[in-house]
């Protein structure tokens, strides 16, 4: 099930509790810069600072994206539980495959089972006269 949004907050420490973080000028615009820059495809994040407690956390929410697998300064990597792994060649090659499926032709896949008996010779012919006189 893919989730509708992530969520998450910097300047929490272990048990969810509040340390605060120093946000400056231009901390909000170098963090968005940061994830929208080293993200392919890229991720534009909503990211606001929050004051609770006197001290202050950055949220950062992202909506779930439909054209994955993303890659983070050019790497795949996948969420185990609460690890994050760089993703094997073959595991990527799988999702993109995937992802592309329905954009495959048939005329680019193989047609199991079948034999020259069942190509049409004269429609190949007319095929091929076609090409030649389109140039191609």
């Amino acid at each position: 099930m893919t989730k509708a949004k992530i969520l998450k907050l910097i300047g929490l420490g272990e048990s969810e509790k509040i340390l605060g973080v120093d946000i400056g000028k231009q901390t909000i615009e170098r963090l968005t810069n940061t994830i929208v820059d080293n993200l392919d495809p890229r991720i534009y994040p909503e990211i606001k600072p929050l004051k609770t407690d006197k001290k202050s956390v950055i949220s950062i929410e992202v909506s779930a994206s439909h054209d994955k697998p993303h890659l983070a300064q050019g790497k795949a990597f996948i969420r185990i539980g609460k690890n994050t792994k760089a993703m094997s060649r073959n595991e990527y090659e799988r999702l993109l495959l995937k992802k592309h499926e329905e954009k495959l032709h048939f005329d680019n896949q193989i047609c199991k089972g079948s034999t020259l008996k069942n190509i049409n010779e004269t429609k190949v012919r007319d095929f091929l006269k076609k090409l030649i006189r389109k140039g191609i």
